[in-house]
């Protein structure tokens, strides 16, 4: 009760309600950026595995292949799994977005494009079994000898929102965690203090 008593009584600013609306159109765009794309390439090259056009020669193709697997062909074959993950990942996402509605909005944020990138992929498992692969990095090959593998918009945008999400990590809540631990060395300081005066007031 104290629980939903402390989310029903935080206060939203007008301010806040604008940023929770960026939010789903943010979400809503990635998602039908990663969709659309998805459809479009695949048209393009007949929905044939392996059909290619060159973007910039040497550094980007657009190829088509049907993943059974993760981001980049890792666990090939787990799709149950996978959609699992991925449903658990969405359903917390939006979980943690109602629940925490004055979240740092680098956090929500990066959330929110995470989730859009789950979501897209999430799809493609669930209406083909696969998901939609076509962007062929060559410049990894061209320049480092490595073959990255191909991937899709939704891949872009999930690395993207994990690089978001550590940025917060590192400079937001790692600058916080700093300043409450002075924060409270200091107030400890002040405690000890306060006691010795004590003392030495009733001596």
């Amino acid at each position: 009760m104290n629980f939903f008593k402390k989310l029903f009584d935080v206060k939203i600013t007008k301010k806040d309600i604008i940023f929770y609306v960026v939010e789903v159109i943010l979400l809503v765009v990635l998602i039908l950026a990663d969709l659309l794309s998805k459809s479009i390439v695949s048209e393009a090259l007949d929905y044939t595995v392996g059909n290619s056009i060159t973007v910039i020669e040497g550094f980007c193709n657009l190829t088509y292949i049907e993943n059974f697997g993760a981001s980049f062909g890792i666990l090939e074959g787990q799709q149950w799994f996978l959609i699992t993950i991925s449903l658990i990942l969405c359903i917390a996402g939006l979980v943690f977005l109602v629940i925490q509605p004055k979240a740092h909005r680098l956090l929500r944020f990066s959330i929110v494009v995470i989730i859009a990138g789950a979501f897209g992929n999430l799809y493609d498992r669930i209406a083909f079994g696969f998901v939609r692969d076509f962007i062929e990095y060559k410049f990894f090959e061209t320049w480092f000898g490595i073959n990255f593998g191909i991937g899709n918009v939704a891949d872009l945008v999930i690395i993207f929102g994990f690089i978001m999400l550590i940025v917060y990590i590192i400079f937001v809540y790692g600058n916080n965690e700093k300043k409450n631990k002075v924060k409270d060395e200091a107030n400890k300081k002040d405690s000890q203090n306060n006691n010795k005066e004590s003392e030495k007031d009733a001596v």
